[in-house]
């Protein structure tokens, strides 16, 4: 075989490879979650407050899962119950709103003391609420589990009136029963301000420039939704619903901060199917 024939043959194999490469690629279906594919994610609720000494380490241990599990845990924190109150400086600030007082007094979940928090709102014998101790364990038990539904939040922002507009996509992707409804709220992150403290690797008793992460702002669309199907009943599979929404943001609020979590969830037992997070801008 002369010089160019062995060129050619080598030319041709580098192809058949490069192509067998290409059909073995995993396939994913397009549509699903932000990235285009149904990928699970689990929404992590933490009932805290900046007069909680220990609340700095359950939020720790929240941040420390959502990097573990890198984009499939979504971390939400709700300022609520005696905790939450504000007091004198440098205990000035209020990080509550109305939908996170419903939740904390419906679920009971300041009652039973803080740190506690909720793993998209799964009941276990009658309970909601699980301590941060357990957070580790429930999370890694269901956070590999197939989808069985998508979200798509598309924000637009306007930054001159600071009007946001919120088109939300939601679908399931079998036949599920039940009445499924979708949560629309705001968060921002990275709010500085007091904290009591109990753990000395985090600060001292009392740090005054904490980070509070990810802090509950507000429901969109009130405390406890809307229908995924416009007027009630049965959402059919692989059929995709839109809704839409607009809010101005709190002039207090930091854009750059702000983030829209919204999550699909059975309105029989409040369970979550499927949350989403997207920065408004």
């Amino acid at each position: 075989m002369n010089t160019t024939h062995k060129f050619l043959v080598f030319i041709l194999f580098a192809l058949m490879v490069q192509s067998c490469d290409k059909i073995e690629m995993p396939y994913k279906e397009s549509g699903g979650n932000q990235d285009g594919t149904a990928t699970k994610k689990v929404l992590l609720e933490d009932y805290t407050g900046h007069l909680c000494p220990n609340c700095p380490t359950a939020g720790k241990k929240a941040l420390d899962l959502q990097e573990l599990y890198d984009g499939k845990l979504i971390v939400m924190s709700v300022h609520a119950g005696y905790f939450a109150t504000p007091l004198g400086s440098p205990f000035n600030a209020d990080y509550r709103c109305e939908a996170g007082n419903t939740w904390d007094e419906f679920f009971g979940i300041s009652n039973a003391g803080n740190p506690n928090g909720m793993i998209n709102r799964q009941n276990t014998g009658g309970n909601y609420i699980i301590g941060d101790g357990l957070w580790p364990t429930i999370v890694s038990e269901i956070i590999d589990v197939d989808a069985v539904a998508t979200i798509k939040i598309t924000p637009a922002y306007n930054a001159s009136n600071r009007k946001l507009d919120i088109e939300l996509t939601s679908k399931l992707l079998s036949a599920l029963e039940g009445n499924y409804k979708v949560q629309v709220c705001l968060i921002e992150d990275s709010i500085i301000g007091a904290q009591k403290n109990s753990d000395p690797a985090i600060g001292g008793a009392v740090i005054l420039d904490f980070v509070h992460r990810h802090v509950f702002r507000k429901a969109v669309n009130t405390a406890w939704g809307t229908d995924m199907v416009a007027g009630g009943g049965q959402a059919i599979a692989n059929t995709e619903y839109t809704d839409n929404f607009s809010i101005t943001l709190n002039s207090a609020y930091n854009e750059s901060h702000c983030s829209i979590i919204a999550w699909i969830y059975n309105a029989d037992d409040y369970s979550i199917i499927q949350v989403e997070e997207k920065k408004i801008q």
